[in-house]
């Protein structure tokens, strides 16, 4: 018996620290050496082990995060079950293979990878309870960034936007809206300006920028545009104090800016000149003014 049998065999010892030592042993392997084919087999056992709390849930969760790919019908598996705490740990293991094999924390170099999306649903559903929030956010936010343009990472705004403004701490959400790059989300990222949290603040402002970014096409851009107004035009209203009235202008000055910057790009990739701002919609223009003396 080599081993890697020896450890599968020993996650299943009536002894928890016998189970943890296993575990983590399996995760050090996995961690020098995740081309090891002899680390497939421990995979099932791996996700078994997920569903204890504790610390051998969670290095079975890193084993298997280092392992990769070969992992995630296991995770999969274990995302739609009803163990909680198995719920928690598979999330984590794809964070941890996120970070393993990319260096912006993607998937994509994962072979395989693209077998995540089917992840989509159970994740979205654990948003709606708080102790498995933070891990499934963060997993969204991976898988997101690994399937840039996915329809089906469309379909979940909805709920993230909800999830976001109920719970300003799982940040990942926040992220992975910028990640999405959808227009829908600019409203409630721009709202999320007004957050009273810093952290919170940078990243609803990241997030909008990485949008702007990822717009292709004039027309979509000049919604962004559009939607940034409206959206200031809004906080505006509501915050009146001095302090927060030019913290506002400068943050819409800076996505002027980008938006600007982006603009100029996609004309000099199509040959063209784009007009240097959309029209406001008529019931924002005196809104629209305030917010642009500041920036032009």
């Amino acid at each position: 018996m080599d081993e890697i049998d020896r450890l599968i065999a020993q996650l299943k010892s009536p002894d928890k620290k016998e189970r943890e030592r296993a575990a983590n042993r399996l995760k050090e392997l996995a961690q020098e050496s995740s081309q090891d084919p002899g680390l497939i087999k421990a995979v099932t056992p791996l996700a078994d082990a997920l569903k204890e709390e504790g610390s051998t849930g969670h290095y079975a969760a890193h084993a298997l995060g280092y392992i990769g790919a070969e992992s995630i019908p296991q995770l999969t598996r274990t995302l739609n079950e009803d163990n909680l705490t198995g719920r928690n740990n598979a999330a984590l293991a794809v964070e941890t293979m996120a970070h393993r094999y990319g260096d912006l924390g993607k998937l994509e170099e994962v072979p395989g990878g693209d077998r995540a999306l089917l992840m989509i649903t159970p994740l979205v559903r654990d948003l709606r309870y708080k102790h498995l929030r933070f891990n499934a956010s963060s997993a969204l936010h991976y898988i997101a960034e690994a399937n840039p343009g996915n329809p089906e990472l469309e379909k979940i705004i909805p709920e993230l936007i909800s999830m976001m403004k109920i719970d300003t701490d799982a940040y990942p959400i926040i992220k992975a809206l910028g990640v999405i790059g959808s227009p829908k989300a600019i409203l409630s990222l721009v709202g999320m300006l007004a957050n009273k949290e810093n952290a919170v603040r940078v990243d609803s402002h990241e997030a909008l920028v990485r949008i702007i970014d990822k717009c292709e096409s004039a027309k979509k851009l000049k919604v962004v545009e559009k939607r940034l107004v409206r959206g200031f035009a809004s906080l505006l209203e509501k915050h009146t104090k001095a302090n927060e009235t030019q913290f506002f202008h400068m943050k819409f000055a800076q996505l002027m800016n980008a938006i600007a910057k982006q603009r100029d790009m996609l004309a000099v990739d199509k040959g063209i000149l784009l007009d240097d701002k959309p029209k406001p919609p008529k019931r924002k223009q005196g809104m629209y003014r305030v917010l642009a003396r500041s920036c032009y």
